[in-house]
């Protein structure tokens, strides 16, 4: 628990992702200490259906509407507990899910997905507020997921610029500065790791080459 190692995955689609993703954990070379999942589109009856040797998997399936869902996919030997007061199902803004874990020093991980046609302003406003609590907390924190906000468009992009304005207020920093999503067309950084813990354990991230859906990993040590 000293130094943990956590990997982010929008695998768009667990049911369809399963077998790659399973095989880039249990093959990369640093072993996970918790992998958060975005756009799982799992459903409360296929939870079960993605468990994975060594992990305990929680997930916050969608409910009502297609798509979205939030996971993490949490080492055996880490001792935690979920953060209800920090987990949100407003998929028309943002989902989430939050644990503690339970060590000499505490830290908050968190998973987060943003739908890329819901309101920047609205999920801005919603974001402060969480990191308003997770601050108020005065607990080292990790916050990774698909935010589909660009921050390579900070500088053009007024709420690209207010959201790292928020981040930044509360003490956070991207780790990820390299595009995550790369098409013919564009390369965009909308994958991310947010910590408030920059100066304990971190060596260098690593956005990860892996053929899972059309996002690249990306993991801190």
């Amino acid at each position: 628990q000293d130094c943990l190692t956590f990997m982010h995955v929008n695998c768009r689609s667990l049911s369809s992702q399963f077998s790659a993703f399973t095989n880039m954990i249990h093959l990369s070379a640093l072993k996970s200490s918790i992998v958060a999942v975005t756009e799982t589109w799992t459903s409360v009856d296929t939870e079960s259906n993605f468990s994975m040797l060594g992990y305990t998997f929680l997930v916050k399936s969608r409910k009502g509407k297609a798509g979205g869902g939030v996971g993490l996919y949490v080492s055996s030997d880490l001792s935690y507990k979920v953060r209800d007061d920090l987990c949100t199902d407003a998929p028309d803004i943002y989902e989430s899910v939050f644990i503690e874990v339970v060590d000499v020093t505490n830290t908050l991980i968190g998973c987060v997905y943003r739908p890329p046609n819901s309101d920047v302003n609205a999920f801005n406003a919603a974001f402060d507020t969480l990191l308003s609590k997770i601050n108020s907390s005065k607990l080292s924190c990790y916050v990774a997921g698909d935010f589909n906000v660009d921050l390579l468009k900070h500088h053009t992009h007024l709420p690209t610029a207010d959201h790292l304005n928020s981040i930044f207020t509360y003490g956070f920093l991207p780790l990820i500065n390299r595009p995550t999503r790369i098409t013919e067309y564009s390369a965009t950084l909308i994958d991310n790791i947010y910590t408030n813990a920059y100066a304990k354990h971190i060596s260098t991230p690593y956005v990860l080459c892996a053929d899972i859906a059309d996002h690249l990993p990306v993991i801190v040590h």
